[in-house]
């Protein structure tokens, strides 16, 4: 007769709660199926547009909320937002220190810079209404539209 052993090593005991941590955690770490993805930062922003004083017909925008050092393309649309007209691809600030401009190198620092930051100059005929948004490549998201209406 043959008996069979009712003590298991321990050993086997250890692999098998090392395979139960494995499974759950790839299970956790899968893919979303909605294939949606949480994004823990905010949406990025159209938020200024002004006349460039050197050029009447130049105007410069300004966002933020972009990734850091991330390229983005800005795309000038027509007043209804269906025709594009124009498109400008630029960097996003990465942010650091920052002096005044009039100062030479030599001059003590004065604030931090923000990141994320954009600007586009574009030419837009006076008295003419434009829209305006900005794709965060990095991101893959679009930032909301802003209306432009250069006064000259």
């Amino acid at each position: 007769m043959t008996s069979f052993s009712t003590h298991r090593p321990l050993g086997s005991l250890v692999a098998l709660i090392g395979l139960v941590v494995l499974a759950t955690t790839a299970t956790s770490a899968a893919a979303n199926p909605g294939g949606t993805t949480d994004v823990p930062f905010p949406p990025p922003t159209m938020t200024d547009a002004w006349t460039n004083t050197e050029r009447t017909d130049a105007i410069v925008l300004v966002g933020h909320d972009f990734t850091p050092g991330g390229s983005v393309e800005v795309a000038l649309y027509d007043q209804s937002g269906a025709q594009r007209l124009e498109t400008r691809w630029t960097t996003a600030t990465v942010g650091g220190f920052v002096r005044d401009w009039r100062d030479g190198p030599a001059a003590p620092r004065v604030g931090i810079s923000p990141a994320g930051v954009i600007s586009a100059p574009f030419a837009v005929a006076c008295g003419t209404t434009a829209k305006v948004r900005a794709y965060n490549q990095q991101t893959a998201r679009w930032s909301d539209w802003l209306d432009v209406h250069p006064g000259c």
